[in-house]
């Protein structure tokens, strides 16, 4: 993976985890949360477009993901756990407060950010994925035919499914979507995915599920930015996120067509104007 255009590479410890990061330009600070199956390169589009625009732009490879620690067992992988590495890496860089912006399960670990930590979130930014008690919660059919897989990911043989027949499933499911290229170079065996499935083994463990206690209250204001051919999280869930603030702080929603799950790379432009103007209004 190339790694160049996201900046200075450093690394950062987190109890018993190192975390690899990345940081580029220098002003308004904000930072970039990948989810599933990513890594800090899902956000290349994003870096130098806000870095001309006066941001200071830290990425980093999550747990379980990229050049970052990838410790075994699920219990690693707590949501209130992921968002104290978003925090670790802010501490290191000695940054009181930045702008979050998060995508797939990026989004859930951003919010649980902002939720847990109110005092170093400028502004809040959510990607395809609203608030996880939205999705889990929903009665849509709709909604628990698109999640599907979470309940697949609890397999404990779903990574051999998934990789079998050169990834057929695996490939399938992302609807062959272009980034395979990035990810087939981190995903060559069955073994290789099990650290990113934990996230979702974790969240919905029946012995101790997320619970909205985990998100935390946010108060910073929010964006959620949907698009229209997102085959896992639909519509409705990202509005209906707006109820989780209403009364509190502002919640804007904004729809883009003809991109698919990840919007960040298929419209890129688009997701960048959207986000440069929402946190122009928050600095």
């Amino acid at each position: 993976m190339n790694t160049s255009n996201l900046g200075r590479s450093f690394q950062v410890k987190n109890g018993d985890i190192t975390i690899q990061a990345y940081e580029k330009g220098q002003g308004e600070p904000i930072i970039f949360v990948h989810g599933f199956p990513d890594s800090a390169n899902a956000w290349r589009n994003q870096i130098n477009p806000f870095v001309n625009a006066g941001f200071r732009v830290v990425t980093l490879d999550m747990r379980g993901y990229g050049n970052t620690s990838k410790p075994e067992g699920k219990g690693h992988y707590h949501v209130k756990i992921l968002a104290s590495d978003v925090k670790a890496v802010l501490d290191h860089l000695n940054i009181e407060k930045a702008h979050v912006v998060g995508h797939d399960w990026g989004s859930v670990v951003s919010q649980a950010f902002a939720g847990n930590y109110p005092e170093k979130t400028k502004s809040l930014s959510i990607i395809s994925v609203g608030h996880p008690f939205v999705i889990l919660g929903s009665p849509e059919i709709r909604q628990r035919e698109m999640s599907w897989y979470v309940l697949l990911f609890q397999l404990p043989f779903a990574q051999d499914m998934l990789a079998a027949n050169d990834w057929q499933l695996f490939k399938e499911w992302i609807r062959n979507h272009p980034e395979w290229e990035h990810w087939k170079n981190a995903f060559k065996e069955p073994k290789d995915i099990v650290p990113a499935l934990n996230w979702y083994r974790n969240a919905v463990d029946l012995e101790s599920p997320m619970t909205p206690e985990d998100i935390g209250e946010i108060k910073a204001p929010c964006l959620g930015i949907w698009s229209e051919f997102d085959y896992y999280c639909g519509e409705k869930q990202m509005k209906d996120t707006a109820e989780f603030f209403a009364g509190k702080i502002s919640f804007e929603y904004a729809r883009i067509n003809d991109a698919t799950h990840w919007v960040q790379l298929d419209k890129p432009d688009e997701v960048n104007e959207l986000l440069l103007k929402f946190t122009a209004k928050h600095i």
